[in-house]
């Protein structure tokens, strides 16, 4: 026969059992709580028991109390950053966020206003080949004039000559008539080519009369430009 370690009361040992110190589990239940401390939880105020190591550190009686614990602080933290008012570009409504987000030239104050606002403000333009609208960005509006690149394609094949988006100043057709009246000869090393470059005597390449013109190779050219060549060339 063994007393309690708690009650005192007589128990009895079982053989095949090891050696019992406590009457019932009701009784070890009460000794381990006596070594514990009684704290007073930070959140509901409710008194819970704890370990003397747990007892310096801890400030909440369950995990939910703890989650609305970190759940403060990481609004505090938040407050301390700075917060700023600002207005919803769909529903016209006052919301708040931190300082930290991005501020554009639009604002919502959720994903569904977004969503509903864009649609709504669409940009389009007409197609100056097939006349078919099509919905394009802000910075788009005032250089986009094609639906497709095949629209494209098909409308610059209409244009010729002075009339090509890419003619400027005659250099389509300058050159060549400057390198078939020239016989694809540099005028400063005789060399024969047809990937000569055509020199403007006066500096003025809207100025394309013949004697205007003068052929020369790229190592010239530049030669020319330096200043080791001086003008004009008497060959």
């Amino acid at each position: 026969m063994r007393l309690c370690e708690w009650c005192n009361k007589e128990i009895q040992n079982i053989p095949s059992k090891r050696v019992n110190i406590f009457c019932d589990k009701k009784c070890y239940n009460e000794w381990n709580s006596s070594f514990k401390t009684k704290l007073a939880c930070c959140i509901c105020n409710k008194e819970y028991l704890q370990s003397p190591e747990r007892a310096k550190i801890s400030s909440c009686c369950s995990k939910h109390c703890r989650s609305v614990k970190a759940g403060e602080a990481a609004k505090k933290t938040h407050i301390e950053r700075g917060n700023i008012t600002l207005n919803c570009n769909n529903c016209k409504k006052d919301f708040i966020t931190n300082k930290s987000r991005r501020i554009g030239h639009n604002t919502f104050c959720s994903k569904a206003c977004q969503h509903e606002f864009y649609p709504k403000n669409a940009n389009y333009i007409d197609c100056i080949c097939c006349g078919k609208k099509k919905k394009v960005k802000n910075y788009q509006i005032e250089t986009a004039k094609y639906c497709s690149r095949l629209c494209k394609d098909e409308f610059q094949k209409t244009k010729i000559g002075k009339l090509s988006p890419s003619y400027k100043h005659g250099f389509k057709t300058y050159r060549r008539e400057a390198l078939e009246y020239y016989k694809y000869t540099c005028k400063s090393c005789g060399k024969i080519d047809r990937r000569l470059h055509v020199h403007h005597i006066d500096g003025n390449n809207k100025h394309n009369e013949p004697s205007n013109w003068m052929i020369l190779c790229p190592l010239c050219h530049k030669r020319i430009h330096l200043g080791k060549i001086p003008l004009p060339l008497n060959l």
